[in-house]
């Protein structure tokens, strides 16, 4: 894939994320086209099939050729040798990727999360390694990690909670506790992770590419702790005219944090 492939593919299918990465400069905006195609090609290699164990494969496919790419240079035409040389020239663990591979191995059951910290590790680890992995894209300070994780688990959690019917249609059991309470409980979790991130990223500027993809957080939170049915009937969402006009508002004006 070349670069405008890249970003065409996360146009496409990752608009959210697009469209708060052309805040970026445009040598940042391919870095980030890159990491969230690679992304998309991820968590699409768990669905590849019905049958888990050709989904299985696929996973196994990515670990092995990180692997072949980072530790014997072999040559690759997948995203997979731009992805190691854009983390090997940015000094960015591929373990950030390798554990969201691995994370993705739960989208294979159909049996649900076996505790509430197995759920918040998945969030962190698909969402949290994505976001950290776009901080350090930007160059931010790798002290802020704890608080962009925070930020990411709330953003996370809000697009978890909006896929839960869809999920179910698949046969996949995405709540550990189905009860309006313990949704509510989550969610609450949620909003207060998300908070603290927001508080202390707000001056983080540099890192607005990145953070505002996640500018319906707030929206969708709020939603499930007010009425918590939303999350099983599939009636979470931000209205279609809200989100685009919202967005553009606050990407073209460039408001602090705060009022995500």
């Amino acid at each position: 894939m070349t670069s405008n492939e890249h970003s065409e593919q996360v146009r496409c299918f990752d608009s959210d994320r697009y469209l708060a990465s052309l805040l970026a400069e445009p040598s940042d905006q391919k870095k980030l086209h890159l990491l969230y195609c690679a992304n998309l090609e991820i968590a699409k290699s768990a669905w590849t099939s019905p049958e888990p164990m050709i989904s299985e494969i696929r996973l196994q496919w990515w670990k092995d050729n990180l692997v072949k790419s980072s530790e014997y240079k072999e040559s690759s035409t997948h995203i997979v040798k731009d992805l190691v040389a854009l983390f090997e020239a940015n000094d960015i663990p591929l373990t950030l990727i390798n554990e969201m591979v691995d994370a993705r191995s739960w989208d294979l059951l159909s049996k649900p999360f076996k505790s509430q910290d197995d759920q918040i590790k998945y969030i962190d680890k698909t969402y949290g390694n994505l976001y950290w992995a776009g901080a350090l894209l930007l160059g931010v300070d790798r002290n802020m990690e704890s608080l962009v994780r925070k930020y990411a688990f709330g953003a996370g959690l809000a697009s978890f909670f909006s896929a839960v019917k869809r999920l179910e249609s698949l046969g996949k059991r995405p709540l550990i506790k189905t009860s309006n309470e313990s949704i509510k409980s989550l969610g609450k979790l949620g909003m207060k992770s998300f908070d603290e991130g927001v508080k202390g990223l707000r001056s983080q500027k540099k890192l607005f590419p990145v953070l505002l993809s996640a500018w319906t957080t707030k929206t969708l939170l709020k939603q499930v702790i007010k009425n918590p049915s939303t999350v099983k009937s599939g009636d979470l969402s931000v209205k279609n005219i809200t989100k685009k006009w919202g967005f553009l508002w606050r990407s073209t004006l460039r408001l602090s944090l705060i009022h995500i």
